[in-house]
C-alpha cells in the first residue's frame, strides 16, 4: 500500500476512534479518542501517517475556529497583561525546576534537560536540539511529545474527575443567517493557511495555530468576513490534530520507553502541581474559577486548553492569550541553550 493509501487508512482509523470515544462518552472524545488510538496503532503499524500538509490544514482550521469564538469587545487589556506576567513567572520557575530534576536526578546533560523542560514551541526546541552538540535529540523529542500526549489526553479526564461536565464534542453553536458565503470562506481560508505558511517560514513560534487565530480574530472581528465553521468540520480538524500528536510519539525499545516515560511523567506532575497551586492563588485576580485559571496557565497545548474552555462555556480569549504567550516565551528561552554546557 502506497503513502496515500496509508494516509487514508489513518484518517479512517482516526474517525472510527473518535466515533467510538463519543459513543463511550469519553470527555473531549474527538481529541482523546484518535490521540490514544494512534499512540498504540502507530507503534503496531509504523506506516500510519498524517502528512504535514494535512496536519497544517487541520491545525489552521482549529485556529480559525478558535479565533471565531474570541470577542475582542469584552477583552480586558489589563487582565491580559496580568496573564502574561503570571505565565512568564510560572514558566520560568517550572523550566528551572524541571531542568534540575532531569539533570540532577535523571542524569541528562544540561542542554538535554533544558530543552526537554520547555513546554511549548516544539519545532523551535527540536531545531535547537539539532544544532547544539551534547544534546540527546531522541530523549528531547520523546519527552516533548510525551508531554503533549499526556496534556491532550489527561486534561479532559482531569476536569471530568473533578466534577465538571465535559461533553465528547466541542460546541460550535448554530451558524446565524448571512454567514459562510463562498467568498468569505475562500478569503479566510487563503489568509489563514497562507499566514500559517509564511509564519512557519519566518520561524514564528506555533505559527500553524497562532497565525490563523490572529487572522480569524482580525477578519471576523472587523466584519470583513462572516464565517462560522460547521461542527462536522471542527470535529474532523480536532480528530486529525489529535491523531497527528499520537503518531509523533517516538518508538524506542521498550526498556528505554519505560525509563523516559517515567522521567516525563515526573516532570509533568511537577509542572501540573505548580500550575494548580498558581491557579488557586490567581483565580480571584483573573476574575474566574480555579479551573479556568488553570487552563490559562496549564502546561498543555493551545488546542486542548481552548477546547476545554469552550466546553466549559467560557470565552477562550484569556486561555488563548496565556497559551500563545507560553509558546512565544518558551521560544525565547530556547535561545539560552547555547549558554549551557553540553
Amino acid at each position: 500500500m502506497r503513502g496515500l493509501g496509508w494516509e487514508a487508512v489513518t484518517w479512517a482509523l482516526a474517525g472510527l476512534a473518535a466515533l467510538g470515544a463519543v459513543a463511550l462518552h469519553v470527555p473531549l472524545a474527538v481529541v482523546v479518542g484518535p490521540l490514544v488510538a494512534m499512540v498504540f496503532l502507530g507503534r503496531a503499524q509504523p506506516r500510519l501517517r498524517i502528512s504535514p500538509p494535512v496536519r497544517l490544514l487541520a491545525v489552521a482550521g482549529l485556529g480559525v475556529f478558535l479565533g471565531e469564538k474570541i470577542d475582542l469587545a469584552t477583552f480586558d487589556p489589563g487582565l491580559g497583561g496580568l496573564v502574561i506576567v503570571v505565565n512568564t513567572l510560572l514558566i520560568t520557575a517550572t523550566v528551572i525546576a524541571s531542568t534540575v530534576v532531569l539533570h540532577r536526578l535523571y542524569g541528562h546533560s544540561p542542554r538535554t534537560a533544558w530543552l526537554s523542560s520547555l513546554a511549548g514551541g516544539f519545532f523551535a526546541v527540536m531545531e535547537a536540539a539539532r544544532r547544539h552538540s551534547g544534546t540527546d535529540r531522541a530523549a528531547v523529542m520523546f519527552l516533548q511529545v510525551e508531554r503533549m500526549v499526556i496534556g491532550a489526553s489527561m486534561l479532559p479526564w482531569g476536569f471530568w474527575l473533578a466534577g465538571f461536565d465535559v461533553p465528547p464534542l466541542v460546541p460550535t453553536g448554530a451558524a446565524p443567517e448571512g454567514v459562510n458565503s463562498l467568498v468569505d470562506i475562500g478569503l479566510l481560508a487563503v489568509a489563514a493557511v497562507g499566514g500559517a505558511l509564511l509564519g512557519r517560514r519566518l520561524h514564528f513560534p506555533g505559527a500553524e495555530i497562532t497565525v490563523p487565530i490572529l487572522v480569524s480574530v482580525a477578519l471576523n472581528g472587523s466584519g470583513l468576513v462572516a464565517v462560522a465553521m460547521p461542527m462536522e468540520v471542527v470535529a474532523g480538524c480536532y480528530a486529525l490534530a489529535g491523531a497527528s500528536v499520537g503518531l509523533q510519539l517516538p518508538r524506542p525499545a521498550l526498556r528505554q520507553t519505560l525509563i523516559w516515560g517515567a522521567q516525563g511523567l515526573t516532570v509533568m506532575v511537577l509542572a501540573v502541581g505548580l500550575a494548580l497551586a498558581t491557579a488557586h492563588l490567581m483565580a480571584p485576580l483573573f476574575h474566574t474559577t480555579a479551573g479556568v485559571a488553570f487552563l490559562i496557565i496549564a502546561p498543555a497545548s493551545t488546542t486542548e486548553t481552548t477546547a476545554m474552555a469552550l466546553v466549559l462555556g467560557q470565552d477562550p480569549a484569556l486561555v488563548t492569550l496565556g497559551n500563545v504567550w507560553r509558546v512565544l516565551f518558551t521560544s525565547m528561552l530556547v535561545g539560552l541553550t547555547a549558554r549551557l554546557r553540553g
